[in-house]
């Protein structure tokens, strides 16, 4: 297989704690363009703390505790059912999860604030990765419409 070197890509994630957005923090982590500048997670079918453990926890699996990782407040009007929303918890009960240290893990209380400092602070035009609902970036976005500028595109 011929040695691509794409170019670098800088990346915002914000995810809601579902399997599958555990899956993408995965991918996202190996793939040597990416330059992952921040992760936010959002409450809508998750428990916000178990999903902020499990990110911290595959950050660490991953020698990436250097990427920053912020919650946020936005529930969603109609919540998931309660064993959907445990998700993350059993994930972090896996056996190759479950003795996962995170010394030191901190997160960034506020997505909404997190995603305009994220952004105003980017070198380059930003990925915004959503595999939950776009309410922070909404949210950012009102409070701060010139950072529309950095958002290269919203996947």
């Amino acid at each position: 297989m011929p040695d691509i070197h794409l170019p670098k890509q800088y990346v915002l994630f914000d995810h809601d704690g579902g399997v599958d957005d555990f899956l993408s923090l995965l991918l996202l982590l190996h793939m040597p363009h990416i330059e992952l500048l921040g992760i936010s997670v959002t409450p809508a079918d998750c428990y916000l703390e178990t999903a902020l453990l499990t990110t911290h926890k595959l950050l660490a699996l991953a020698q990436r505790t250097d990427i920053e990782v912020s919650g946020g407040n936005y529930h969603g009007i109609n919540a998931f059912p309660s064993d959907w929303r445990a998700k993350p918890k059993i994930l972090n009960a896996l056996p190759d999860m479950i003795n996962v240290d995170t010394p030191g893990a901190a997160h960034y209380d506020d997505s909404v604030n997190f995603i305009r400092r994220k952004l105003a602070t980017a070198p380059g035009p930003v990925t915004v990765l959503l595999t939950g609902p776009c309410s922070n970036l909404v949210h950012a976005l009102e409070q701060d419409p010139t950072l529309a500028a950095k958002v290269g595109e919203v996947v």
